[in-house]
């Protein structure tokens, strides 16, 4: 990674990562009873600084959903995602602001151009100049790093060996018009698979390819294959020094629950 990239990270930035290689067809459909599941994250720095609860709903074979806040009835994100189901990569996300009632207004939208490998964004940003910016992907799939590993943990419960060692690109955002390159290729990681790890869950090791040292860790349910923990020593998010991603509880909520979990972000405020 080069300095100055090493640098934007260093002051925290929103950044794009990629999901794991897909399973069989097979595998697709026994992680489709899981639709309807809703993932409880909070993200923090390593330290458990500046928490953040981070809600992902599997809504559909093909969608997912993310909430984001830090309190209720303050500003919360909703990031929402159209994915391949046998592929994982994401063809469109969509960045917007929560609304009372469960609503919500889009201001971000990324857009991937399979045939051409090319990752494309358009921010639109309230007293701020407008995004716009493309990138060539090397490697696919890739995930968004900024939607907070909410593609993988739906991806990873369709791979056909969850244990098997998996590559994925790094694509970055960095949400601030005055760079001249907001959307930067970071590189390719490389997951693998930690046989000394003790416990029932799976633990994967992070590094970038062509480069042995660690950079993070990612542990999966070892039953249904959603992500547990994730911690990489770089942000994907501004103020924030590195990232940590931990599994609080899960639920059964479905569409209806769904809907009453965000419009209790602004009931009573």
């Amino acid at each position: 990674m080069g300095k100055q990239t090493s640098s934007m990270i260093r002051q925290g930035c929103v950044g794009l990562l990629a999901v794991v290689t897909m399973g069989t067809t097979s595998a697709a459909l026994a992680a489709s009873d899981q639709v309807g599941t809703i993932y409880h994250y909070e993200r923090t720095n390593q330290d458990g600084s500046l928490p953040e609860q981070v809600s992902v709903f599997y809504a559909a074979a093909d969608a997912v959903e993310v909430y984001k806040a830090r309190e209720k009835c303050t500003d919360a994100a909703f990031v929402h995602a159209k994915l391949d189901p046998e592929s994982g990569v994401a063809a469109s996300i969509t960045g917007a602001r929560l609304l009372p009632d469960a609503q919500h207004r889009d201001f971000a939208f990324l857009t991937y151009d399979e045939a051409a490998k090319e990752l494309s964004i358009r921010v639109e940003l309230p007293n701020m100049p407008v995004i716009e910016k493309s990138t060539q992907v090397e490697h696919t799939p890739w995930h968004l790093y900024d939607f907070d590993f909410a593609s993988l943990t739906i991806a990873h419960q369709a791979a056909n060996n969850p244990k098997a060692d998996f590559e994925f690109g790094l694509p970055l955002l960095l949400a601030d018009p005055s760079l001249d390159e907001p959307l930067t290729y970071l590189g390719t990681v490389k997951a693998s698979y930690d046989d000394k790890y003790t416990a029932l869950s799976h633990r994967f090791s992070l590094s970038f390819v062509g480069d042995d040292a660690e950079i993070g860790q990612l542990i999966f349910n070892s039953m249904h294959g959603h992500l547990e923990l994730a911690e990489l020593n770089m942000p994907n998010h501004l103020g924030y020094e590195d990232f940590k991603l931990d599994l609080l509880s899960t639920q059964k909520g479905g569409e209806k629950g769904w809907t009453n979990f965000l419009t209790n972000h602004f009931a009573g405020c």
